[in-house]
């Protein structure tokens, strides 16, 4: 009775639902409602914090920096993110995991050995989840280049920055690094992240993710003059 049970719950602690907004609208699952001078629209990251200037958003525990555009926690500093308009109640708000991994948003859902595979990744032949020629959620951190006349990028403090749409972490060694995601989730061993949404493997060398589990990144070195 109890093997039952499990099978029949399962689905139902994968299912994904939209979030509904005080005034009607709807945002996709996995997404918050902030209130704008137009509405409400969507940030796309779950319980963020909606930012004061009503334009912007950042993650959970982050703070706004509307000056510098930088969403800020514990010298960490990644890109503020922008909202997207929420959609009327009577129009359709995909799921985050369908039957066609061609048509998934953010999962994708097959008759894999991984069950559902993460967005950018697709069942092969074999039914295992295959990347889409994507950046790995895993990566290693990168060292942090120097501040000079620099555009488009993420400055980590007054002398060090990387490239645009990464996010600063400090190394073992107390030096600026790389993760090349804009919300990047930094390992324990702080030279590897993962991609927002993934849990870093405690060998720091795997993103998981329900099912899924993918290279981390190595960071890399922040640059400098």
């Amino acid at each position: 009775m109890l093997r039952v049970l499990v099978l029949v719950l399962l689905p139902l602690g994968l299912a994904s639902s939209p979030v509904i907004c005080p005034d009607g609208k709807v945002c996709p699952d996995r997404s918050t409602c902030c209130d704008t001078e137009t509405g409400y629209e969507c940030c796309p990251v779950p319980n963020a914090i909606c930012c004061p200037d009503r334009s912007n958003c950042c993650p959970r525990d982050f703070r706004c920096n509307t000056l510098t555009q930088m969403c800020e926690r514990d010298g960490r500093r990644m890109p503020i993110l922008w909202k997207m308009a929420a959609k009327p109640s009577h129009l359709s708000i995909p799921n985050t995991a369908k039957t066609d991994p061609k048509m998934a948003e953010q999962d994708e859902c097959c008759l894999s050995s991984m069950g559902c595979c993460p967005a950018g990744f697709h069942c092969d032949g074999n039914k295992d989840c295959v990347r889409d020629k994507k950046p790995s959620p895993w990566a290693e951190l990168q060292h942090a280049l120097s501040i000079g006349s620099q555009g488009g990028v993420t400055y980590c403090d007054r002398k060090f920055y990387c490239p645009s749409n990464n996010t600063c972490f400090r190394s073992p060694t107390d030096q600026w690094t790389c993760c090349p995601y804009p919300l990047g989730q930094i390992c324990r061993d702080k030279q590897h992240c993962c991609e927002y949404g993934y849990s870093c493997h405690r060998s720091s060398k795997t993103c998981a993710k329900i099912y899924a589990n993918v290279p981390a990144a190595l960071n890399e070195a922040a640059k400098r003059n």
